[in-house]
């Protein structure tokens, strides 16, 4: 049921990028460029809230991060990949995110009751633990009854609480606090912290993942589909080779066009409007032709009649230019798309 509810939220979250004129594509990127910034201050403890552990095992925690880091973001692109029964990551995401803000607030409380900072200029966060040392409880309750010299409170009165008495016993949690509460305190830490930014990683490259899917646009009219890719999705800049990692959706798209039982396919290619109006002719027909190419390579479409069309930039969905003249580099983004129509007969 709630897998349902995901599903609907999500389709329904979707078509408002590309509602977004010829802005959506900078959205998109700007959610990118977030993403990868959030998991790299978090994977390397850039971040305040990273745990005060030592040097030494700071590096060893991050060099383990970042080695599951890219084993989780791997993971998810691959298991992207099928051309069927692929995972739908927004689903994956949602358990993700929960764990992340769980384990989160986890770490934010941790940090509140399993750490201090001493206050007297010292900027150092100290692990410290729950339960304190005999000796120590005696020192904090104004016992000194059979304790050792190192123990007596010479001059004064004693410590009013364990933070004092660990600034006065020269900053050593060992003196205060239980070995045991102290390994617990460091393992609670650490795991929450792991956890915490493992699942941040993967709820944001699931949900980067699909938007990425997401850019390509799907439309039914009577009995054809269209669908709309990107340029950027297949294609370097001025160039007509379809990227090696690129070629998933047109694999994807060939077993839906095998899978509908389509007789007619057509492929049209597109560019922006900068350049020679030859040119882009004849790059937008070089495109057309490579897609062309991919879906017959990796689909079973040797029934199939195809029709290769190259428009350069005589058909833009957006204007290129504002009302000023100014140029609108996002508008020029979009127009450069390759569509393919497929229908069962022509």
């Amino acid at each position: 049921m709630i897998e349902v509810d995901i599903v609907r939220w999500w389709d329904t979250f979707e078509p408002l990028f590309h509602k977004m004129g010829p802005l959506d594509n900078m959205v998109l990127h700007f959610g990118y460029i977030i993403t990868a910034a959030i998991a790299v201050l978090g994977v390397f403890g850039v971040l305040t809230f990273a745990p005060p552990i030592e040097k030494s095992e700071r590096k060893l925690l991050n060099k383990s991060l970042v080695a599951i880091t890219a084993m989780i973001l791997g993971g998810l692109y691959y298991s992207n990949t099928p051309v069927v029964d692929g995972p739908n990551l927004i689903i994956l995401a949602t358990p993700t995110a929960l764990l992340a803000v769980v384990s989160f607030i986890s770490y934010i409380f941790l940090r509140n009751t399993r750490t201090m900072v001493c206050g007297d200029g010292d900027p150092k966060r100290y692990l410290i633990g729950a339960k304190l040392l005999p000796e120590a409880k005696k020192v904090l309750d104004g016992n000194f009854h059979n304790l050792s010299d190192e123990r007596q409170i010479k001059v004064g009165q004693p410590p009013e609480n364990a933070k004092q008495y660990f600034q006065l016993s020269g900053k050593d949690p060992k003196y205060i606090w239980t070995a045991d509460s102290l390994r617990q305190s460091f393992r609670l830490m650490v795991i929450s912290y792991v956890l915490c930014v493992l699942s941040t990683v993967s709820t944001l490259g699931s949900i980067v993942i699909e938007l990425q899917e997401a850019e390509i646009l799907r439309e039914e009219s009577g009995n054809s589909v269209t669908v709309r890719v990107p340029a950027r999705l297949l294609f370097d800049f001025d160039s007509a080779e379809i990227h090696q990692n690129s070629k998933k959706w047109v694999t994807k798209l060939a077993f839906q066009i095998e899978q509908s039982g389509a007789k007619y396919v057509r492929v049209v290619g597109h560019t922006d409007g900068i350049g020679d109006p030859e040119y882009n002719l004849r790059l937008s027909n070089q495109r057309a032709l490579a897609v062309k190419s991919c879906l017959v390579e990796f689909g079973r479409l040797s029934n199939v009649s195809f029709e290769i069309i190259g428009l350069g930039s005589r058909e833009p969905i957006y204007a290129e230019q504002d009302q000023f003249g100014e140029d609108r580099p996002e508008a020029r983004q979009s127009n450069r798309r390759v569509e393919i129509t497929y229908s069962p007969d022509k």
